[in-house]
C-alpha cells in the first residue's frame, strides 16, 4: 500500500509524500480525525518511506520494507499500552480491540499509555538506529496517554534526539495538551463525501442498498463504514406492522429514520417496537424518543441514531 491508495485523502498525502522525498520532514506529526479514516495506515506508509531503499517510496520489496511490513524493522516502533514491559503487541492491545462488554475485568491489558511507555520511548529514540539514517516511533491513539505520560512526551518533543521522527495519530485532539499540539506539525483527516464512501463500498463488492445506507451512517469513516459492514440490520416494526426505522446495530442502533420531521423524529407516547436482528425478536417500548437527524445528501430518507435500552 502506498500514498496514493489513502481514499479521498489526496491533498495531504501528496503533501507528505513530497517531504518524505525531499527529506524536509519534521520531527514529529500528528495526525487527527475520525476514527477509520486511514491515519494509522499513513502513519505506517510514512515510516515505511522514511527506511525504503527503493526509488518509489515505499517501495514495499526492499529488504527495509519488508521488515517492515512484518513488524521486524529494528529502528520502527510502534507504541502502545504496555510497551516498556514487553506486553504491547500491535493489534492486540485494548486501545486496538476495545472490550464489546463495558467494565470486562477479564480484560487484563493495559488501557492507557504510561510515563513508562514514554520514557522507553525516550530511550529508544536517544539510541543510534541500527540500519536507517533515523529511529521512526508510531504512537496510534495517541489520546489515551496519560497526563503524566504527555507531559514526559512534552520533554522529548522540546529536545528531540538526532533524527528521529514520531509519527502519532489522535481521535481526539482535544484529550492532547496544547503543548504537545503546538510542537507538531498537525495533518487535519477530513471526513469524506457520502458519495465517495459509497462508492468504495460498492467496488469492494458492496450491494448497492447496503452500501447506501453504510455510506449514510459512516460519517465519512470508510473505516466505520467497514466496521459495520457485516452486521445485521436492525428493524423496528409496531404490533401493526408500521415500520419506523431500519438501520445497522453498530453499538447503539444508527438506524435509518423514515419518517423524520423538522430534523427530529419525537415519539410522544409509548411504542411497542419489535426489533428484530440475527433472526430473533425483541419486543420494546419507545417513550419520548427524540431521534436526531444526521444530515445527508439524497432524498431516500434521512439517516438517524438512537440508543434502545
Amino acid at each position: 500500500m502506498n500514498f496514493g491508495d489513502i481514499v479521498g485523502q489526496s491533498a495531504l498525502t501528496l503533501n507528505l509524500q513530497r517531504q518524505v522525498g525531499s527529506g524536509r520532514i519534521v520531527h514529529a506529526y500528528l495526525f487527527a480525525g475520525e476514527p477509520g479514516m486511514g491515519k494509522r495506515t499513513l502513519a505506517e506508509i510514512c515510516a515505511r518511506a522514511l527506511v525504503c531503499e527503493g526509488e518509489n517510496k515505499p517501495c514495499d520489496q526492499c529488504g527495509p520494507c519488508q521488515r517492515a511490513l512484518t513488524g521486524n524493522h529494528p529502528d520502527i516502533e510502534v507504541i502502545g499500552p504496555g510497551w516498556s514491559t514487553g506486553k504491547y503487541k500491535q493489534g492486540e492491545s485494548a486501545a486496538d480491540k476495545p472490550s464489546d462488554k463495558k467494565g470486562d475485568k477479564s480484560d487484563k491489558r493495559p488501557k492507557s499509555i504510561s510515563v513508562d511507555d514514554v520514557r522507553a520511548l525516550g530511550e529508544f529514540l536517544m539510541r543510534r538506529p541500527y540500519e536507517a539514517a533515523r529511529n521512526i516511533a508510531i504512537i496510534p491513539h495517541a489520546q489515551i496517554m496519560t497526563p503524566q505520560a504527555q507531559n514526559a512526551l512534552l520533554k522529548t518533543l522540546e529536545t528531540p534526539p538526532g533524527q528521529s521522527v514520531i509519527i502519532m495519530t489522535c481521535d481526539n485532539v482535544r484529550a492532547m495538551l496544547p503543548t504537545i499540539i503546538s510542537r507538531c506539525r498537525v495533518i487535519n483527516f477530513q471526513p469524506l463525501p457520502m458519495e465517495t464512501v459509497e462508492k468504495y463500498l460498492l467496488n469492494k463488492g458492496a450491494l448497492p442498498e447496503r452500501a447506501h445506507l453504510l455510506s449514510a451512517l459512516s460519517g465519512g469513516s470508510i473505516g466505520r463504514a467497514l466496521d459495520m459492514d457485516g452486521n445485521e440490520v436492525a428493524r423496528g416494526v409496531t404490533k401493526s406492522g408500521e415500520l419506523l426505522f431500519e438501520g445497522i446495530r453498530y453499538g447503539c442502533y444508527e438506524l435509518r429514520e423514515l419518517e423524520a420531521k423538522d430534523g427530529y423524529y419525537l415519539l410522544k407516547e409509548p411504542v411497542p417496537v419489535e426489533i428484530s436482528e440475527h433472526g430473533q425478536t425483541l419486543t420494546v417500548e419507545l417513550t419520548n424518543h427524540k431521534i436526531p437527524e444526521i444530515p445527508q445528501t439524497g432524498d431516500s430518507g434521512t439517516a438517524a441514531g438512537v440508543c434502545l435500552a
